[in-house]
C-alpha cells in the first residue's frame, strides 16, 4: 500500500511524530513518502506533483499542534501563531480532487479535539493515542469496516455521529519503530540547525491543573532500554548526517534517576553527539547534575517554568516552588550550559501583579538565552471536564476548539496590550498569543 504522510508542522522543530509514524508504516511493509509542510510551506504545486508521482492509497495527517484563531493583522517580528487549519483544508481538498485516497488524521494536536478536527477537515477517520501501535493496524483494516472498528484509538465519523474506541498503551517502548528521518530533507533541517527529536520514555506522574499529558500518555512512566536508546541515537546520526539530538520526553528530567543513568551511558560511550531537551522541570538541577549534563554532551536546557508566582504555581499544581526555579537558574548559570525558559501567562488567578513578579525574576537572570511566552492557557476547561469524557461528548460541528484557550478575567485588555508591546522589545523573547483580544 502507498502511504503518504503529511507532516503538518510549520514551526522550526524536528518532525518527530511524523517520523515515528512513517517508521511504523515502513516496518509493516508499506511504501511510504512524506510531504513536509515546514519545508514546502503547504506549496500546492509541489503537493500536486507529490500526489501524481506517488499515487497514495492512504494519506495520513500528522498534526502536532493545537491551533488557535489569530488576528487578521499580524503583530511585529518575534510573535508566532499556529493556525494550520487553512493549509490542511487546502491539502485535503487537493487529495479529494486528485485521488481516491483514504484520509486519516492523528498526532498530538489532533488528540485534544479529534471530533472537531474531523468536522473541520471533513474527513471520516482519526486515530488518538499512541499511533505507532494503531496506525499499522489501521492500514491493514482499511477495506474492512468491522476490522476498522476494532483498531485501538479509532474515531469514525458518519454524518453527525461519531464512533470511538479506547486507545492502548505501547507496553514495550523498545518495540517502537525507529524514526524514518531518511524520508525527510535532512540537509534542510541541518542547515537550520534543528536537532533531531526522539523520546526515551512515555508517561507523566505530574498532575498540572491545565495539562493533559498524564491522560495522553498515562501516569506511569514507561522507558526505553538504554541499549535501544543508543541504537536510536546511532540510527539518527546515520540517517541525518547530524550529531544533534533533542529529547522530546514530557518532563525530561523526571524521574531524575533515568536521566542520570542516560547521561552516564552517553558519557561512557564517548559518542560524538550534542543533545538538548526543552522539557526540563526546575527540580534536581544541582551543581553535580549540571556537571553530568555537560560531560554527557548536553548543550542546552529548556526549563518549563510557566510562572514564578508562588500562588500560581500552587494553583497550577506544578510540583515545585519558586525557590526551586531560582536554584535551577543559579546552578545552570554557574555551569555555563546555555538555557532558556518557557512561561504561560493568563492562568486562573493571574493578575498584572503576578505577571510582574514572574518577569522580575526572569529579568534578574540576564544569562537566560531565550524566553518562550504563551499568552493564554490551553485546554483548561477541557481538562477540568476530563479528557476522557471529552471524547464521549456530542461533537460540536461549528465550535472547533470551543473553550480551548483560557485567560484570566482579572487581566485588563488594555494593560495586556501594553504588556505585549513591551515583550516585543526583547530580542530573545518569542511570544505566542493563544487568546487574542478583540
Amino acid at each position: 500500500m502507498n502511504v503518504l504522510i503529511i507532516s503538518a508542522n510549520t514551526l522550526p522543530m524536528s518532525p518527530v511524530g511524523a517520523a515515528y509514524i512513517a517508521g511504523a508504516a515502513l516496518d509493516a511493509g508499506h511504501r511510504v513518502a512524506v510531504f513536509d509542510c515546514l519545508k514546502d510551506q503547504g506549496d500546492e504545486d509541489r503537493f500536486h506533483t507529490c500526489l501524481t508521482h506517488f499515487e497514495p492509497d492512504v494519506v495520513a495527517l500528522s498534526i502536532p499542534l493545537v491551533t488557535s484563531d489569530i488576528p487578521k493583522n499580524p503583530l511585529k517580528t518575534g510573535f508566532a501563531f499556529t493556525d494550520i487549519r487553512p493549509m490542511l483544508l487546502r491539502l485535503v481538498t487537493i487529495v479529494r480532487q486528485q485521488t481516491d485516497a483514504l484520509v486519516v488524521a492523528g498526532g498530538g494536536g489532533f488528540n485534544y479535539f479529534p471530533s472537531d478536527w474531523l468536522f473541520c477537515l471533513d474527513i471520516d477517520f482519526g486515530l488518538v493515542g499512541e499511533c505507532e501501535l494503531s496506525f499499522p493496524q489501521f492500514l491493514d483494516s482499511c477495506s474492512h469496516e468491522k476490522a476498522l472498528r476494532r483498531v485501538p484509538g479509532i474515531i469514525i465519523r458518519s454524518g453527525e455521529n461519531m464512533y470511538t474506541r479506547p486507545w492502548q498503551e505501547i507496553t514495550s517502548l523498545d518495540a517502537m519503530p525507529l524514526p524514518a528521518y531518511h524520508l525527510f530533507d535532512t540537509a534542510f533541517y541541518n542547515r537550520m540547525k534543528v536537532p533531531w527529536g526522539m523520546v526515551t520514555k512515555r508517561g507523566c506522574s505530574f498532575g498540572c491543573s491545565y495539562c493533559s499529558s498524564s491522560f495522553a500518555q498515562g501516569q506511569t512512566y514507561r522507558f526505553k532500554s538504554l541499549d535501544r536508546i543508543m541504537v536510536e541515537i546511532h540510527h539518527i546520526k546515520d540517517n541525518t548526517g547530524a550529531c544533534a539530538v533533542n529529547f522530546c520526553d514530557t518532563s525530561f528530567n523526571c524521574p531524575i534517576t533515568h536521566v542520570k543513568t542516560l547521561c552516564r551511558t552517553l558519557e561512557d560511550a564517548k559518542i560524538d553527539i550534542e543533545w538538548r531537551s526543552g522539557t526540563f522541570k526546575p527540580l534536581g538541577i544541582s551543581p553535580g547534575f549540571c556537571k553530568l549534563l555537560t560531560s554527557s554532551g548536553c548543550t542546552f536546557v529548556g526549563l518549563s517554568i510557566e510562572t514564578a508566582c508562588s500562588r500560581l504555581l500552587a494553583n497550577m499544581n506544578r510540583g515545585y516552588r519558586k525557590e526551586d526555579i531560582r536554584s535551577a537558574l543559579d546552578n545552570l548559570g554557574e555551569s555555563g550550559i546555555d538555557h532558556g525558559i518557557s512561561l504561560v501567562i493568563g492562568g486562573p488567578g493571574e493578575t498584572m501583579a503576578s505577571i510582574r513578579e514572574t518577569f522580575d525574576l526572569v529579568e534578574s537572570y540576564p544569562d537566560i538565552k531565550a524566553v518562550w511566552i504563551n499568552i493564554g492557557v490551553f485546554g483548561l476547561k477541557r481538562h477540568m471536564d476530563t479528557m476522557v469524557s471529552a471524547f464521549e461528548k456530542s461533537p460540536q460541528k461549528y465550535g472547533l476548539f470551543q473553550d480551548a484557550w483560557y485567560i484570566s478575567p482579572e487581566l485588563d485588555p488594555d494593560e495586556m496590550e501594553d504588556f505585549v508591546d513591551t515583550l516585543g522589545e526583547h530580542k530573545n523573547y518569542l511570544v505566542q498569543i493563544n487568546k487574542p483580544r478583540a
